[in-house]
C-alpha cells in the first residue's frame, strides 16, 4: 500500500493571471496520511446495539406496559363508579317522572270533577233563569 501525502498551501491572493492567479508570501506544508483502520460495518454496528439495548427495551417495555395497564384499571374503575351513579341517578329520575304521572292524573281527574259539578251548576242557573224568564 503506497503512502498517501497531503499538502496545504498558504498565503496572500495577489494579481490575476491568465488561468488563475499570483499567491504572494506562500506557504506549504506536507504531511503523510495515514489509513486508518477498517470500521465495521454497519449492520454489524446496530446488530451488536439492539443484542445490547434488548434486555434493557424489554424491561423498560414491561414496566412501561404495566404502568399503561394500571392507569387503564384506574380509568376502568372511575368509569365503572361513574356508571353505577348514572343508573342510580336514572332510577330516581324514573321514580319523579312516576310520582309526576301520578299527581298528573290526579290533578286531571279533580278537574273533570270541577268541571262536571260547575257545568251541572251552570245547567242549573241557566234554568233557572229561563222558568223566571218565562
Amino acid at each position: 500500500m503506497y503512502s498517501m501525502w497531503v499538502a496545504v498551501i498558504t498565503g496572500k491572493l495577489g494579481a490575476k493571471i491568465n488561468k488563475g492567479f499570483r499567491v504572494e508570501q506562500p506557504g506549504i506544508q506536507v504531511f503523510e496520511k495515514k489509513p486508518k483502520a477498517p470500521k465495521p460495518e454497519k449492520a454489524q454496528l446496530q446488530a451488536q446495539s439492539q443484542e445490547q439495548l434488548q434486555p434493557q427495551a424489554q424491561a423498560q417495555s414491561q414496566e412501561q406496559l404495566q404502568e399503561e395497564l394500571q392507569a387503564q384499571s384506574q380509568e376502568l374503575a372511575q368509569s365503572q363508579e361513574q356508571l353505577a351513579q348514572s343508573h342510580e341517578q336514572l332510577a330516581q329520575s324514573q321514580e319523579q317522572l312516576a310520582q309526576s304521572h301520578e299527581q298528573l292524573d290526579q290533578s286531571q281527574e279533580q278537574l273533570q270533577g270541577q268541571s262536571h259539578e260547575q257545568l251541572q251548576e251552570q245547567l242549573a242557573q241557566s234554568q233557572e233563569q229561563l222558568q223566571a224568564q218565562a
